[in-house]
């Protein structure tokens, strides 16, 4: 399978008087086939849709909950003009792939907020896909979890995702928690051999 990976941007400026209030900027991947096998087609379509679902979620959300609040705080603000100039909320959602082999694909998300050059929010996300299927796959067909990845990934924002011969479980900040994360091996085909031969 030859999966070509093509980045999709969607952007907006919000400005008031020709102050600018709020950026919106949004990268997320699109995915085709090269040699366009019917078998995948249906899996590549239904991967690709449930990201352009996401970005609509993300842009809607800055558009009626950021943008309110960014207006807000100018028609409140004795000298808008100062506070705005170079100091505008940013609110952006990038990717990255970080394992592609065969129909088996992982990526990250990181959606942020920032003001002023200062991150307010912060939060990651991954996905794990086999694009034949177009289903997520679980942690457990990559890896065997102990206790600690257990106990990880039962937290409300939780996730893991493939890079090189590992799968990265990371937890997302809580209360006074950082961002943190930890690796544990892949399974290789000899290992799988031996499990399923027990």
């Amino acid at each position: 399978m030859e999966i070509m990976v093509e980045e999709q941007i969607k952007k907006e400026l919000f400005t008031r008087e020709g102050i600018e209030l709020l950026e919106i900027n949004i990268k997320y991947p699109s995915f085709s086939d090269e040699k366009e096998k019917p078998r995948t087609l249906k899996g590549i379509k239904k991967t690709n849709k449930f990201y352009e679902k996401i970005t609509q979620h993300c842009f809607d959300y800055a558009k009626n909950k950021l943008l309110p609040h960014a207006e807000t705080e100018y028609e409140n603000n004795p000298n808008p003009r100062k506070r705005f100039t170079n100091r505008r909320y940013i609110y952006t959602l990038n990717y990255k792939l970080t394992h592609k082999a065969g129909n088996i694909l992982s990526l990250i998300i990181d959606v942020a907020l920032l003001h002023g050059g200062r991150r307010l929010r912060f939060k990651r996300i991954a996905h794990t896909f086999d694009l034949q299927s177009g289903r997520l796959c679980p942690l457990f067909l990559f890896a065997d979890s102990d206790k600690r990845t257990k106990k990880a990934l039962k937290e409300k924002e939780a996730g893991f995702y493939l890079r090189e011969n590992k799968a990265v479980i990371f937890t997302n900040p809580a209360k006074d928690r950082k961002y943190r994360e930890f690796s544990v091996p892949i399974r290789n085909k000899t290992q799988e051999k031996k499990k399923a031969n027990k």
